[in-house]
């Protein structure tokens, strides 16, 4: 291999790396609910504590299309799951609460060869209106 294409390969694996950085942080802000202004800070946290993740893509709209990204990769298996499997069951439940929010809990079983798999997903809208 040449000389150029090592340092191409490593220069790859270095970017790769602070890029898997950067999507855990934007993934454990996503999972926790939390505000995507909230990605510039952690970013510097960081970077004070030493790790390397660049210098660019520190910003909440880089937040958002990381977490995009993210959301379409699990996407993409959650439609290979059902695709794959032999047999599927949808239980969905929707409830209204005295704060007018409406919630609905979505509970799905899969089962390929013999593996069960089980998710629920929960959904909550406010301001719902009833006619």
């Amino acid at each position: 291999m040449e000389p150029e294409e090592v340092a191409l390969q490593q220069l790859h694996a270095r970017a790769g790396d602070k890029f898997d950085k950067l999507f855990k942080t934007a993934h454990a802000l996503a999972k926790h609910g939390r505000p995507f202004v909230d990605f510039a800070w952690q970013c510097k946290l960081d970077i004070s504590k030493g790790i390397d993740i660049g210098n660019t893509y520190h910003n909440d709209e880089s937040c958002v299309t990381f977490v995009n990204y993210i959301g379409e990769e699990y996407r993409q298996r959650l439609k290979k799951s059902f695709t794959d499997a032999r047999f599927l069951s949808f239980m969905v439940v929707n409830a209204t609460d005295s704060s007018i929010a409406n919630q609905e809990i979505i509970y799905v079983r899969t089962a390929t060869g013999k593996k069960v798999n089980s998710l629920s997903f929960l959904r909550e809208s406010r301001y719902i209106i009833h006619i």
